[in-house]
């Protein structure tokens, strides 16, 4: 291929198989000045294969150069805690405040505020969180001035009349246990786009630049265009620095909006000491979503800040607020590889999948981890069968029953598994980590069915009891329904819903 004289430019190819037969080039033409070449739409935690070939005009071009390969590292998105430190009684009222010692169930049980950053928080843990700076419970935000300097005095409250000097107003909120930076909205001047980007009250339809499948050709329903002057605006301003000093704002996933979500506040649901003006209202993601009430098209989701901080999906043409986010990563993983549907389950490849099954190792034990999060799940839903087949595909047994939640909790408390030996750490998930399982590019079941097989499109339970509005003693939980991927809450904790087992897997 290098013999090739005259050469105008280049063609590369890509594979995650060592051939290169039926190929199509990931770019071209790559000019014959050009030395490199960024490959930004990879998957984590796969091998990929290259070849060049190199071309005169006229489409003259050599056969395939000889091929080299690198395998890509493990991404690692970390979970923000639910902020929730109090207990769920069952079947009476949840505890208030920081009250982690719940009624109703045996001794010993735990749930949502026994484990993860919020526990280690609370005071007198025998494990204390360390921070950057400061926050609610497990949560860990810096506020950044305009141009992204962190300000001196962290502790003021925001002040309409304020200023960065005195710490009294920000732009931007840094998450340091995600890594994402947050906008701050404004109270400031009117909520017009033209007035004042940032205002609180701008609202928006569904679709704009950064909206995930807006480029894909084969893409459903409708894309608008509203929200471009927030996004636009934001990466030009401050002669061209970009907001807090960053020029690639986008609207956020729905898993990084849910980042931000605190479960133990209401209107808002949210730290309004880092994330003032923020009102209880209806927050766009950059997600379509593949419901099917509205013809598999025209609908997308948003995560609702109000005294509940659920996600749920609407019309495109609704208009919602925005709060844009950055981060030094993609908002998703790219390729579009799209894996075939199983029986039942229907795949839209214009969502990118973030599900594939290389972001999971399965130990064939019956137990998988998800390298992105760390988490190590049990392989089917409890009151299955696990079982191996000849060619090490996992296979589960039966259909699931549903569990009361103070009998899923117990049972999780004192669950061993016969196939691992040496875990006694399962337990329930919280909402936060059960959502992180929900596969946004596929419904009926909206999860990565090689992975997780013969699971059904029902609600399964989390660990995480639920408030409701200015009633914080409501008895209620979350739960996740895997048709489509929503979460939600129920003022129910006496009806029995399915389980899936979690522990931490590093």
């Amino acid at each position: 291929w290098n013999s090739v004289t005259g050469v105008a430019y280049y063609e590369i190819y890509r594979n995650t198989s060592d051939t290169n037969t039926a190929l199509t080039p990931i770019f071209s033409p790559l000019a014959s000045k050009d030395t490199t070449y960024s490959d930004s739409t990879l998957l984590s935690n796969t091998k990929y294969y290259y070849w060049l070939k190199a071309c005169k005009t006229g489409n003259n071009c050599s056969a395939f150069s000889e091929m080299a390969s690198t395998k890509t590292q493990i991404r690692i998105i970390k979970l923000n805690d639910t902020g929730i430190t109090w207990g769920g009684n069952y079947p009476e009222r949840n505890q208030s405040g920081d009250n982690c010692e719940p009624t109703g169930f045996a001794e010993g049980t735990e749930q949502d505020c026994h484990h993860g950053r919020d526990a280690q928080a609370k005071p007198g843990s025998s494990n204390p969180l360390k921070k950057v700076d400061r926050g609610n419970a497990g949560f860990d935000f810096t506020k950044l001035g305009s141009t992204g300097t962190v300000l001196a005095a962290q502790g003021q409250d925001w002040l309409d009349t304020g200023s960065e000097s005195a710490g009294t107003q920000w732009s931007c909120v840094k998450d340091n246990h995600t890594g994402l930076i947050w906008e701050v909205k404004s109270s400031e001047g009117t909520s017009s786009n033209t007035a004042n980007i940032h205002h609180k009250d701008n609202t928006y339809r569904w679709g704009g630049k950064s909206a995930l499948g807006r480029e894909h050709p084969d893409k459903e329903g409708n894309y608008y265009d509203d929200w471009n002057t927030l996004v636009d605006g934001s990466n030009s301003s401050n002669s061209g620095n970009g907001l807090c000093g960053f020029t690639d704002w986008r609207v956020p996933t729905p898993r990084e909006l849910r980042s931000i979500v605190d479960h133990s506040q209401t209107e808002p649901s949210i730290d309004s000491d880092y994330f003032p003006n923020t009102p209880s209202e209806y927050f766009w993601s950059a997600s379509p979503s593949v419901e099917k009430n509205f013809g598999d098209t025209d609908a997308a989701w948003y995560i609702y800040f109000e005294d509940n901080g659920y996600s749920g999906y609407s019309r495109r043409s609704v208009s919602y607020r925005i709060r844009l986010v950055r981060s030094d990563f993609l908002a998703t993983e790219g390729g579009q590889v799209v894996p075939s549907a199983v029986a039942g389950q229907t795949i839209k490849s214009y969502i990118p999948n973030e599900w594939h099954d290389n972001r999971y190792t399965v130990h064939h034990n019956g137990t998988v981890t998800d390298n992105n999060t760390g988490l190590m799940w049990k392989v089917c839903s409890e009151r299955q069968t696990w079982s191996k087949q000849s060619d090490n595909t996992p296979s589960c047994s039966s259909f699931p029953a549903g569990i009361f939640w103070n009998h899923a909790l117990e049972l999780a408390t004192n669950h061993t598994f016969p196939a691992i030996d040496g875990y006694s750490d399962w337990r329930l998930p919280n909402v936060k980590e059960l959502a992180s399982l929900a596969a946004l590019d596929r419904f009926d079941p909206s999860i990565n069915s090689t992975i997780f097989p013969n699971m059904p499109s029902y609600l399964y339970q989390s660990s995480s009891p639920a408030v409701f509005g200015s009633n914080s003693t409501r008895w209620s939980r979350w739960l996740v329904k895997f048709d489509t991927g929503y979460y939600q809450l129920t003022r129910r904790k006496n009806d029995e819903r399915r389980i899936r087992l979690v522990r931490l897997g590093r």
